[in-house]
C-alpha cells in the first residue's frame, strides 16, 4: 500500500467528510500493514468515490440543488453551516425545516438561519415534533420570509414550485423528516 495518494475524490459534501476519509485511509493502512490484507489503490479510489451517507449533506436533486441533512443539534448544524459557506456562498438559499421538540431548536436555528433568504417550516411525522406554527414563530426572529406548511408533502411541493433552477434548497432538522423529503423529491 502506498503512503501517499494523489487526486483522490469523494462525493460527500463537507470538510468533515474529508477528515473521515483520511481516517478511513489510516485504518486501511493499519490493516494492510498489520493483518497482511491486500487492498488495491483502485479499490480504495472506488470505495471513496462511491461512498454514500444518506441524510448527511446528501444531494438528492440537481436543478435546483436540493440537499437533505439530519442536522438537529449544534454539531450537526455547525457541520452543515460550514458546508453551506464553502459550497453555496452567494447562492439564493431556501431552508425546508421541521424539528423535534426535544432537540436544541434554538441552538440549531441560531447557527443556520442567518444563511437563508427564505424558510419553509413543516411538522415531522412524530409525536415529539414541534408544531410548524411554533417553529415558524421562532424562525421569524431570524428570517422575515417564513412560510408554514403543516404537511411535509405540501412543504416539499411548495418549495419546488416556488424556486428557480439556480436556487439551493437545504432540508434539515429531523432525521424523521428528511427520509420523507427524499422519497417525495425522488418521486417527482
Amino acid at each position: 500500500m502506498v503512503d501517499k495518494y494523489e487526486d483522490l475524490e469523494i462525493k460527500l459534501i463537507g470538510d468533515h467528510q474529508v477528515n473521515n476519509s483520511i481516517l478511513a485511509l489510516s485504518v486501511i493502512k493499519y490493516l494492510v500493514d498489520t493483518k497482511e490484507l491486500e487492498i488495491s489503490e483502485e479499490n480504495i479510489r472506488k470505495g471513496l468515490i462511491n461512498t454514500k451517507w444518506p441524510g448527511r449533506i446528501e444531494k438528492i436533486k440537481e436543478k435546483p440543488i436540493f440537499i437533505i441533512d439530519g442536522a438537529h443539534n449544534e454539531d450537526g448544524a455547525k457541520s452543515l453551516a460550514r458546508a453551506i459557506d464553502k459550497n453555496f456562498k452567494g447562492k439564493n438559499l431556501t431552508m425546508l425545516i421541521g424539528m423535534l421538540e426535544d432537540k436544541d431548536i434554538d441552538g440549531v436555528l441560531e447557527i443556520l438561519m442567518p444563511r437563508f433568504n427564505k424558510v419553509i417550516v413543516t411538522t415531522p411525522d412524530s409525536p415529539r415534533a414541534i408544531s410548524s406554527e411554533l417553529l415558524k414563530e421562532k424562525i421569524s426572529k431570524y428570517v422575515p420570509n417564513v412560510v408554514e406548511k403543516k404537511e411535509i408533502e405540501d412543504a416539499v411541493n411548495y418549495t419546488l414550485e416556488n424556486l428557480n433552477e439556480d436556487d439551493v434548497i437545504i432540508s434539515a432538522g429531523s432525521l424523521y423528516m428528511i427520509g420523507a423529503v427524499r422519497t417525495i423529491v425522488n418521486n417527482k
